[in-house]
């Protein structure tokens, strides 16, 4: 499986890991320092720079050969954003999102990402994730 990784940090970094055990192929978009982005490139993962918003950005080979798209970046409009572009463009893309206020998981949901989740809720009860809140 092909995964495509918009920014989130540590998060990001931890689940290219996971994936790459299990023999995913991993992209990563970023906007951020250098430090951070030679740690995945590091990992042989190719680093595609800029943000996760930028339709330019989003129309690279990277997305239309992904199966898995997951956007974590900070701001649940951008995240929101992103994934219904995906969506929009890809329409056989799976999405999954972080959403920072869990009382937008539903409605992102509702707008066709297939999954939304809340890592604070997951945290606190790692079975929650992809059931209602």
């Amino acid at each position: 499986m092909i995964v495509t990784i918009i920014e989130g940090g540590e998060l990001s970094y931890t689940l290219t890991r996971i994936l790459q055990l299990f023999n995913h192929s991993v992209n990563i978009i970023k906007q951020e320092s250098e430090e951070n982005i030679n740690k995945f490139e590091d990992l042989g993962i190719p680093v595609i720079y800029g943000t996760g918003i930028d339709v330019n950005i989003l129309s690279k080979p990277c997305i239309s050969q992904s199966d898995v798209v997951i956007s974590l970046m900070d701001n649940d409009a951008d995240n929101l954003g992103a994934c219904l572009y995906i969506k929009e463009n890809y329409c056989n893309k799976k999405t999954i999102t972080r959403v920072n206020n869990p009382k937008y998981i539903k409605r992102f949901e509702k707008l066709g990402i297939d999954i939304a989740f809340n890592s604070a809720l997951i945290a606190l009860n790692p079975m929650s994730l992809g059931k209602d809140e």
